[in-house]
């Protein structure tokens, strides 16, 4: 017989703060990608071969303020299904995300099983 474990308010006030501080975390992280695009710290060389250095980082600084935008946007969505009663509810099977999968990815949307069949 399989056993599941509802988890308290305690566990729904700890993942919230969890997904707060993460939030935080972003949120600065952005003000530092876009202080970069404006050239706050350091202005875009007029030597070519520098300039082309400063265009490839800033290719690689693109890619991370997306990652940054689109985890803010899924903790969000978490923050939301919170407040709705939804947390911790696989989006596919509508069965319990398991603790440690919400530990490790607080935003989760599918249980491990779901997520496993999805990627495959």
């Amino acid at each position: 017989m399989i056993s599941v474990r509802l988890q308290t308010p305690v566990d729904f006030a700890e993942a919230r703060e969890r997904l707060l501080a993460r939030q935080q975390e972003l949120k600065a992280r952005m003000e530092r990608l876009q202080a970069h695009h404006r050239r706050e710290a350091e202005p875009l060389s007029p030597d070519a071969p520098d300039r082309a250095i400063q265009q490839v980082n800033d290719a690689v600084v693109d890619s991370i303020e997306v990652a940054t935008e689109t985890e803010l946007a899924d903790i969000a969505a978490a923050l939301r299904r919170l407040d709705e009663g939804s947390y911790g509810i696989c989006e596919t099977c509508a069965g319990p995300i398991g603790e440690r999968r919400l530990a490790a990815v607080p935003y989760a949307v599918q249980c491990q099983s779901c997520a496993a069949q999805a990627a495959s």
